[in-house]
């Protein structure tokens, strides 16, 4: 193995716009390259374990698609899912799913499993780091859920979009029809019949369990087997529970078309339209986006907020000690030559105004914020503008990253939503320069690479290193910034 070091220095914070001990802070730090080996030129799709010591990746093999795991090549398949491909942190395990003529097969460690006329590639999920494999198969005019290899019993229809691991990875559950009447799936048993099996959730702990049901016509909530008060409707992917799984709320609707938040079968004020609940990490204060006849507002505890043109669906967040709340804002400005623009609204109060702004992150301590924005600053001096081009490899969030209300460096085509040190005093991101990657930790970008592969999403550790895997010329490196006193 070679390795290289690169210094690195930081600007003062206050170049970077940053006030009030900001997280990017003024020093400095070293990158240690270390060289791991050769990636082949004709790999697709490759995947490492954590250490970047195992190396998994497909590629063709005359008329065959195969997967080769440390130089060592599997069985041929017609079509092997590039997407599917998945590797354990220790490397010890490898899935993906692959289709033998006609017929597909999910292959864990080399081993193919039950063949089906049809699975899903969206409905392939891994949990546990690769150690339980669910996915959805149909077979004949028949449908399963496979766990682990072993198919569950014969539904005429299952949701594709219903099957779900709990976080600790022991108990799967699903929506399913059988004979016109509809079961909901958890870890092999069946519960039900119901009419209208919904979505399930599971709380954080993976012990609490909620899904929909239609009751006649109305439905209700069923709580770990307990049914809730009966409502005309439930909105749909509205149920959430708090962090330590002990509440559960969700968005109710009556026949005349109101809606409502029920926090632990308790029912609140109507309002014209409602969306998910948040419920803070302690569970204690609870935010939720209405609207107003045309308008929008955040009600947090029963507390309503400003109106705006827009509220963007799925931006409230609460920080780590449940006291302040944020949101991602539209305002109309058509009057200015601007459709809409974004702001984000923290504390009640709206910030800088870009084109768009994705969901804010607060720090650990709570006291600072930041979030992605692409375009022009509208509402400030400066500008960080361009245009954001949406790849494959990584989801983009805008061309900047705002830290504390301070736009920092422009990446013209896109970063990564943003990770604070569990300190608060360090900041990173992914961000797309060109082809190249880079990671840029407190404002200032490492070495360029072809691809970053780092956990998701990027994770900083105590001492403020981060260390991730990259690859250049089809060379694997370990990568880590390292902070220097």
């Amino acid at each position: 193995m070679q390795r290289m070091w690169v210094v690195v220095a930081l600007f003062p914070a206050v170049l970077l716009g940053v006030v009030d001990a900001n997280p990017c802070v003024a020093g400095s730090y070293e990158v240690d390259e270390t060289q791991l080996r050769a990636v082949d030129s004709d790999a697709e799709s490759p995947v490492f374990s954590q250490e970047g010591l195992h190396l998994a990746y497909v590629t063709r093999k005359g008329a065959k698609s195969v997967v080769v795991v440390d130089g060592v090549s599997g069985t041929g398949y017609d079509e092997i899912e590039k997407s599917s491909l998945a590797i354990s942190l220790d490397g010890k395990r490898v899935a993906y799913l692959a289709r033998k003529g006609e017929k597909w097969v999910v292959v864990v460690d080399g081993v193919p499993g039950p063949e089906y006329d049809e699975v899903p590639k969206w409905t392939l999920v891994y949990n546990g780091d690769v150690k339980h494999i669910a996915y959805l198969a149909k077979k004949g005019d028949k449908y399963v859920v496979v766990v682990d290899g072993q198919p569950g019993a014969e539904y005429d229809e299952i949701d594709d979009d219903s099957v779900v691991f709990s976080a600790d990875g022991k108990r799967l559950a699903y929506a399913a029809t059988k004979e016109d009447s509809e079961y909901l799936t958890v870890a092999g048993g069946q519960s039900g019949p119901v009419r209208h099996a919904g979505s399930p959730v599971f709380s954080t702990d993976g012990k609490r369990l909620a899904y929909v049901v239609r009751h006649g016509e109305k439905s209700v909530v069923v709580v770990d087997d307990v049914t809730g008060p009966e409502y005309d409707g439930i909105v749909d992917d509205s149920i959430v529970f708090s962090a330590d799984g002990k509440r559960v709320a969700y968005v109710a609707s009556t026949s005349d078309n109101k809606c409502f938040v029920v926090v632990d079968g308790q029912p609140g004020p109507k309002c014209d339209a409602g969306s998910r609940p948040v419920l803070s990490p302690d569970g204690k204060r609870l935010a939720h986006r209405v609207r107003h006849g045309e308008m929008f507002v955040v009600v947090v505890d029963g507390v309503t907020g400003p109106e705006y043109d827009m509220i963007e669906n799925d931006s409230i967040v609460f920080s780590a000690d449940g006291r302040r709340v944020a949101y991602v804002a539209q305002i109309w400005k058509g009057k200015e030559g601007v459709r809409f623009v974004s702001s984000v609204v923290v504390d009640g109060q709206a910030g800088l105004e870009f084109y768009s702004a994705s969901r804010p992150v607060f720090s650990p301590d709570g006291k600072h914020l930041a979030y992605g924005a692409t375009g022009n600053v509208v509402s400030a001096a400066g500008t960080v503008g361009g245009a954001l081009f949406v790849i494959e490899q990584y989801p983009l969030y805008g061309n900047t990253i705002v830290v504390d209300g301070q736009a920092g460096p422009r990446y013209v085509y896109g970063v990564q939503l943003p990770v604070f040190s569990q300190d608060s005093k360090h900041l990173a991101y992914l961000a797309k320069e060109g082809e190249k990657w880079v990671v840029v930790i407190d404002g200032r970008p490492g070495p360029a690479y072809e691809r970053v592969f780092t956990m998701d999403p990027i994770q900083i550790q105590t001492d403020g290193a981060v260390e991730y895997l990259a690859y250049r010329s089809n060379v694997l490196y370990r990568v880590k910034h390292i902070p220097v006193p």
